[in-house]
């Protein structure tokens, strides 16, 4: 099974160098399997550092509120507005790092996973501060063909992922994958309960609309 980290360790070694005194021009660009995009470029003095972020679910994200999460994990190193076709920048400079090299490395290298995070975490948020349920359901479309589905009662919150495979093999891979998920949690009673199902949505997303169905879909 191949697990991947939170951290990206390519963006975490870039920043550790960069930080760590390699005083280099950088004009770099990330693209990850997802469809999410970075950009590295340093200033003329090479002492700041600009960051930006392309992410498709980035409306979804701030309709959600992810903002704020945002806004408290890196406080004044964002930047208001982002570069042009970009949806988030962030700006480093050196003489005003607001943590240790070790901990700024960790954090931009963990970004995607914070802005995606956000959401759940407001939600869970609520739920520990004994918030009254809500009825609307937050929907993150972070693929052209995936959703995160993300509702709270009184008592839980429920995240629903939907995700689409074109190709017979890989369906027959995450049968077998997200199948594995719903057995485990036989096994593992302290865990959260997880339901695995194809084709037609889960009972929590009846009334939610353009909700994909069908071969390829699963729950």
């Amino acid at each position: 099974m191949l697990l991947l980290d939170s951290v990206h360790p390519a963006i975490e070694q870039l920043i550790r160098d960069w930080v760590n005194g390699e005083r280099r021009t950088i004009e770099h660009e990330i693209f990850d399997f997802d469809g999410v995009t970075y950009r590295f470029k340093t200033d003329d003095d090479h002492r700041g550092l600009q960051v930006d972020v392309k992410i498709d679910c980035m409306a979804d994200l701030v309709k959600a509120g992810a903002m704020d999460v945002l806004k408290r994990i890196y406080g004044s190193l964002i930047v208001p507005t982002a570069l042009g076709g970009y949806h988030f920048s962030l700006h480093l400079a050196l003489d005003q790092l607001p943590a240790s090299q070790e901990e700024v490395a960790k954090s931009i290298a963990m970004l995607k996973r914070n802005m995606l995070a956000a959401p759940l975490s407001i939600a869970i948020d609520a739920l520990l501060a004994n918030a009254p349920a809500t009825k609307d359901t937050v929907v993150i479309k972070y693929r052209d063909s995936d959703c995160m589905y993300i509702q709270r009662g009184a008592d839980r919150v429920v995240v629903i992922f939907q995700l689409f495979f074109s190709e017979p093999d890989d369906r027959t891979l995450s049968h077998t994958f997200l199948q594995e998920f719903a057995d485990a949690n036989k096994l593992l009673r302290t865990a959260p309960p997880c339901v695995y199902k194809e084709s037609v949505r889960p009972a929590e997303l009846t009334v939610v609309p353009n909700v994909r169905e069908g071969d390829g879909v699963s729950f």
